[in-house]
């Protein structure tokens, strides 16, 4: 489903840019700069560290800042207008990078009919994250004692600290590549209860899995393999899909992937010899077969029965001798396959366009990871078409013409090397400031540390209102400011929410009165009052590490403050 809001010119316009374009800065984020510092040399030797301090200080205070504005005044009004419109969903596609609207209602109905499914989805009557943050604290303390496992002591000091922390969300993506545009549902467990520890058993179960010969790592392995198959001619090419399990948290990859061997091994093992596949390959859940012609269905019934309640394949089989399976298009010749790159037709050509708000390198490594793509995929036959596709299609979306023949013929002729010589130094990860930083990378060579660059918020993260957005007294770590009425003021931080936080301060207050303890120009006021002053929240950022230290400058900008 599409949305039914007209467009107007000016809208379609700026959304052409893309969900991934940055706009620049209309000022210079200094304390981002200086706090994402802080944050990065934490743990470096402290004269190293002074010395690149030094040098940063001296670039910044050197520099007159001019906004280099990617976005027109207008076009920034638009922005907001989208922003700002209830009834509409601005989201991208599940694949193809193309930006999808949708009706808001026919959103939200879509998503409570795919949680319908009994079978996959079960209501809770309450929010079970306190409970099982408390359970997996008791689980992990026994484990970390039993195992002496350092990383799990981390985890476990980590929830030991934090509290009230959100659980996962789950979000759709349309897929417009498939009829009618069913929705894939991501679960998003970022920042949950169980986020560093699905990381951690991530890490833990990979080297278990990849082992059976059907395993494909990439798509290069895969073209070189196939390339040596000789078919026979009643040799038939086929591909199996599956309904995937919500994506989103990062064990889904590798338990879909332990499922898979699983259900390999199961099938092989039960099936009829008669009508077992000659070539089998999996990509996690993606299947490339070469069977016999007319026993690719009878191999399809056999995967459904498997897990009937459980996981559903669909099957695709060639088409005029050709074939899709990931990013590459298989062609069948008399007795051999061949390869080049696939695009599905719903697939936008849009990438990172040339004005966004990034590093020149990141943009060179978009032209260089297309051509990787083109090399390690086409045979030499196709090459050339695919080389003068990227070129069309990085002109449009801004790049100069000179640039992208330039990464080119870089790449043609020079393979992809691996530079390890930086391994070990201090490594600096600061918000990319165009002007700034590369003055900073020419620092970072003269003072021997690696330098690299995060972005600001882009296009999507302005836009998208598909997420439920919490207020500020329940977001958990806050740097926070109690102001008194004497125009004093108390700065404080906490990794719990705002909520919980006044809570803590009301009780230690209450403990100093009826101890008949005077506190220099603070009272107890009504919750309700006092809570509607109490706090004024810094900037959000990602890390709470940051916001502590961006907290950290706020006493310098105040006259009067009390110290704890």
């Amino acid at each position: 489903f599409i949305s039914s809001y007209p467009l107007s010119e000016s809208q379609e316009q700026v959304l052409s840019k893309g969900l991934n374009l940055v706009p620049s800065p209309r000022s210079l984020p200094v304390l981002d700069l200086v706090a994402s510092l802080e944050h990065s040399l934490e743990h470096v030797d402290p004269h190293h560290s002074n010395v690149i301090k030094h040098g940063i200080s001296h670039i910044l205070s050197h520099y007159k800042f001019k906004p280099q504005h990617n976005l027109t005044p207008f076009e920034r009004s638009t922005l907001n207008q989208l922003r700002s419109n209830p009834d509409l969903i601005i989201t991208r596609a599940d694949k193809g990078n193309v930006v999808v609207l949708l009706d808001s209602s026919k959103y939200k109905e879509t998503v409570l009919a795919l949680l319908s499914n009994s079978h996959l989805y079960k209501p809770l009557r309450s929010d079970p994250t306190s409970r099982l943050r408390k359970d997996l604290r008791s689980l992990l303390d026994s484990f970390a004692l039993e195992t002496q496992d350092a990383e799990l002591s981390k985890i476990h000091k980590h929830l030991r600290f934090s509290s009230n922390i959100r659980p996962p969300e789950l979000y759709c993506l349309p897929k417009i590549h498939k009829p009618d545009i069913p929705l894939r549902p991501i679960v998003s467990s970022y920042n949950s209860i169980v986020s560093e520890l699905c990381n951690y058993l991530n890490e833990t179960l990979r080297p278990l899995t990849g082992h059976l010969p059907s395993h494909v790592p990439n798509s290069t392995t895969f073209c070189s393999e196939i390339r040596q198959i000789t078919l026979s001619p009643d040799d038939y090419l086929v591909s199996y899909d599956t309904k995937g399990a919500p994506m989103g948290s990062p064990l889904s990859p590798i338990l879909a992937h332990i499922f898979m061997e699983h259900l390999e091994k199961l099938a092989f093992s039960t099936a009829d010899p008669s009508i077992l596949p000659s070539f089998f390959k999996r990509y996690v859940d993606d299947i490339f077969a070469i069977t016999k012609k007319g026993t690719e269905t009878s191999f399809l019934h056999h995967l459904n029965s498997l897990f009937p309640n459980q996981i559903t394949f669909t099957m695709e089989v060639e088409s005029q001798s050709r074939l899709s399976f990931l990013d590459i298009l298989i062609l069948k010749g008399s007795s051999s396959l061949h390869t080049t790159v696939y695009r599905k037709p719903t697939h936008s050509d849009k990438y990172l366009h040339f004005n966004s708000h990034h590093p020149k390198s990141v943009k060179i490594g978009i032209i260089s990871n297309l051509v990787n793509r083109a090399l390690s995929i086409c045979e030499p036959q196709y090459l050339p078409t695919e080389l003068q596709h990227i070129e069309n299609v990085l002109l449009k979306n801004g790049y100069p013409r000179r640039l992208i023949r330039s990464v080119v013929q870089k790449r043609v002729h020079q393979p992809s090397q691996h530079n390890s010589r930086h391994q070990g130094l201090p490594t600096l990860v600061v918000p990319y400031i165009h002007g700034i930083s590369e003055r900073l990378m020419v620092l970072a060579k003269t003072l021997n540390f690696r330098l690299f660059f995060k972005s600001s918020s882009n296009l999507r993260s302005i836009l998208r209102n598909d997420l439920i957005k919490l207020p500020p007294s329940e977001k958990p770590g806050i740097v926070y400011e109690v102001k008194c009425d004497c125009s004093a003021s108390y700065i404080g931080e906490t990794g719990f929410t705002l909520r919980h936080r006044y809570k803590q301060h009301v009780q230690v207050l209450k403990r100093l009165l009826a101890a008949k303890w005077k506190l220099l120009c603070t009272r107890v006021d009504s919750e309700k009052e006092s809570q509607k002053k109490i706090i004024e929240q810094c900037k959000k950022d990602t890390q709470y590490s940051l916001k502590l230290l961006k907290g950290c400058s706020v006493p310098y900008s105040n006259h009067s403050n009390v110290e704890e």
